[in-house]
């Protein structure tokens, strides 16, 4: 029968420790993705055909540098997650951060690759867009949140709690990322990269504000 211990460390500075992991992890996935933005463009990859060893160069940059800022994200809100849950699986942790961010990673990147220049002829937003941001980034959050429920759960209660912010908190990010995108339409150049990068770190600072509850809702089990 597991109980539920009331030894979790809800401190004030908590929230602030989050929010700094957070940045900190959004500051290093921003220069990997910058990492391999210089790699695609170097080497050939956005060419209308492109040769077979741009695109091998270019995809195992992106599989290191997502994969090295999701290891990165992992260690620093993994160590804040300690603080509250102490036999958090950190090693498990980690690696599920590292596996993620390398798997969305890429799969960004080849839509990026397969998208048609035509997009960014768009002016407005299309009505239809916005509803099913929502959803794709409410599906994400599930997903994303429900893998970390699945790694804390031996040690931890309050996941219920874990996975419903993760959702609202994925969903409004990527309906930033998306409106924001169609407002201001970068361009596929190196202002067009920069203002990605921007949109990107405020989605990380929406997704860890939103998270603070499921952060305040988790508490150590014990056999």
């Amino acid at each position: 029968m597991m109980t539920v211990v009331p030894d979790a460390d809800h401190s004030p500075a908590l929230p602030e420790r989050w929010i700094k992991a957070n940045i900190l992890a959004a500051i290093v996935a921003g220069m990997a993705s910058f990492a391999v933005y210089v790699v695609k463009s170097a080497s050939g990859a956005t060419a209308p055909q492109p040769e077979v060893g741009a695109l091998a160069l270019f995809y195992a940059m992106a599989v290191l540098s997502y994969g090295f800022s999701g290891l990165a994200g992992g260690v620093l809100t993994g160590a804040v997650l300690q603080r509250v849950v102490r036999g958090l699986p950190v090693r498990s942790w980690i690696v599920l951060h590292t596996l993620m961010s390398a798997a969305a990673g890429v799969a960004i990147e080849i839509m990026d690759l397969s998208r048609s220049d035509r997009a960014a002829d768009v002016v407005a937003i299309d009505p239809g867009v916005l509803p099913s941001s929502i959803v794709f980034g409410a599906l994400m959050g599930t997903v994303a949140g429900g893998l970390e429920a699945l790694v804390m759960r031996p040690v931890t209660s309050g996941l219920g709690a874990w996975v419903k912010w993760s959702a609202i908190g994925y969903a409004t990010a990527w309906v930033l990322l998306v409106s924001g995108s169609a407002l201001l339409q970068p361009n596929r150049g190196f202002g067009g990269e920069l203002l990605n990068e921007a949109l990107s770190f405020a989605a990380s600072v929406v997704i860890a504000l939103l998270t603070l509850p499921a952060l305040a809702a988790l508490q150590p089990r014990v056999s």
